[in-house]
């Protein structure tokens, strides 16, 4: 039986209460919106548990700077957010660590042959090669309509694979070069080079670079204020089952602790991962099914540690470090960016494996994944021995989505060309590297395609006031 609420109509109602989401519905807060979520929280891989005056990220942790969707979303909401300070590029590597900020002078420090010096030079060249041409076709042209940036960088090295672009490589550079490439939560033979240039852009953007701060408080602490700033229009626990148009506008039926329910709205934005998206949606067109049908995924697995206060160290004043050689792919240093309060109470670490390595674990207990990679990382930073005091494991099945060679967009293009539909979609797989402001961004694009139906339908809306921040 469908039960009947106090309100089943509404001008949007948002599938999804991911960054995808949360971006559209708070465009919308000042239409009659609903999100629902089938999670009991918001936030998707924007997740982070409170510690006093720490706190463990498990997900994504990095945020763009001004001008980006979600630091307007972070203003709106009065998060602070902290920059990072100290070096994001440093490599853990046969017992020792390689601080060096500029990540083109490893091929110089890191305990490598001669044969694999020259060909890490080799391919480092070649990356950052492809990373210039990732920038150019990124700039704006004259005559660029609103999707030509898009459609530049989908074709951009998308018909090889990393592998292709790169060539052959010995073991211990393929294995240090694949190591960073798992931050794709994929293999480099898997991903397209578009992909590598994109990851590598980001590592050589400097300025452009799109994400270098943290959230002060942990990444969920945005789901969590924008969630009490939307309270009564968000739902958790709400599984959605169906949506489809109707003759006067889209049906969503969902399922919740209370039973089945259903509502109607007039736009109705889906920021679900693809295959959710073809389960749910009915009547998609066959191209663009399809091409949900091709999106890949890579998982991650994570861990939160917790330490006591460490003696000063080589590692003080490090962010990131790529460990190649462990059972995860990078570690991460979140009380770099407040000592104060690590030498005071404790450090906070997450490391993650991504790819393969991260396939292979998601089946396993948190009690094995939590000694393989304690294990690994005392070994890769043995000052951690006897302090740690809480580890938290985190699995996400369904990671960052990413291209494989190959891959047809234009389907995904031409949805986000249409001015015409009632159900818009957003979600990270519109572009060739998934991550936590792209996904934001392809929401708040959604939003704004649905206010546009809805205006040239009703007219402005009368102003109402708005939850939470500005309008």
């Amino acid at each position: 039986m469908v039960s009947v609420q106090a309100q089943t109509r509404y001008d949007v109602v948002v599938v999804g209460g991911g960054a995808a989401g949360l971006a559209a519905a708070w465009h919308l807060r000042d239409r009659e919106v609903l999100l629902l979520e089938s999670a009991d929280r918001l936030g998707g891989r924007m997740y982070s548990a409170p510690r006093g005056e720490r706190w463990i990220n498990l997900g994504c942790h990095l945020f763009p700077g001004p001008g980006s969707t979600l630091h307007g979303m972070l203003d709106d909401l009065g998060l602070h957010t902290l920059e990072i300070p100290g070096v994001k590029t440093a490599v853990a590597m046969d017992g020792k660590l390689h601080r060096s900020p500029r990540p083109e002078t490893h091929a110089l420090t890191l305990p490598l042959s001669l044969r694999d010096r020259l060909a890490l030079v080799f391919a480092g060249l070649k990356l950052m090669r492809a990373a210039r041409g990732y920038y150019r076709q990124a700039a704006p042209r004259p005559g660029d309509g609103p999707l030509s940036r898009r459609a530049r960088l989908d074709a951009y090295l998308a018909d090889r694979s990393t592998i292709d672009l790169l060539g052959a490589l010995p073991p211990r550079v393929r294995d240090l070069l694949g190591t960073v490439g798992r931050r794709a939560a994929s293999e480099l033979a898997d991903q397209s080079g578009g992909v590598a240039a994109s990851l590598f852009a980001s590592v050589w953007g400097g300025s452009r670079s799109f994400a270098s701060l943290n959230v002060a408080g942990g990444t969920g602490e945005l789901p969590r204020a924008a969630g009490a700033a939307l309270s009564d229009r968000i739902r958790l626990s709400a599984e959605v089952t169906e949506i489809a148009e109707t003759d006067d506008g889209v049906r969503v039926r969902y399922r919740a602790p209370d039973g089945a329910h259903e509502v109607h709205a007039s736009q109705v934005v889906v920021a679900l991962p693809a295959p959710a998206v073809r389960q749910v949606v009915h009547g998609l067109p066959e191209r663009l099914d399809t091409c949900l049908g091709q999106v890949s995924y890579g998982p991650f697995v994570s861990m939160g540690v917790l330490t006591s206060p460490l003696p000063a160290s080589r590692w003080d004043g490090v962010y990131a470090t790529t460990t190649p050689g462990s059972s995860f792919s990078m570690m991460f240093d979140h009380t770099n960016p407040i000592p104060e309060v690590a030498r005071k109470v404790g450090s906070s670490f997450m490391v993650y494996a991504g790819g393969a390595p991260a396939a292979a674990l998601l089946d396993e207990s948190d009690e094995t994944i939590a000694k393989r990679f304690t294990d690994d990382l005392l070994r890769v930073h043995p000052a951690l021995r006897d302090r740690i005091t809480e580890t938290v494991v985190q699995r996400w099945p369904i990671g960052n989505t990413y291209r494989r060679p190959g891959f047809d967009a234009s389907p995904l293009r031409e949805h986000a060309e249409r001015n015409d539909g009632r159900i818009q979609l957003a979600g990270d797989y519109f572009v060739e590297l998934g991550n936590v402001e792209q996904a934001a961004t392809t929401g708040l694009n959604a939003a704004r395609r649905a206010r546009a139906a809805l205006d040239q339908n009703a007219g402005p809306p009368a102003a109402t006031t708005r939850p939470g921040g500005r309008a």
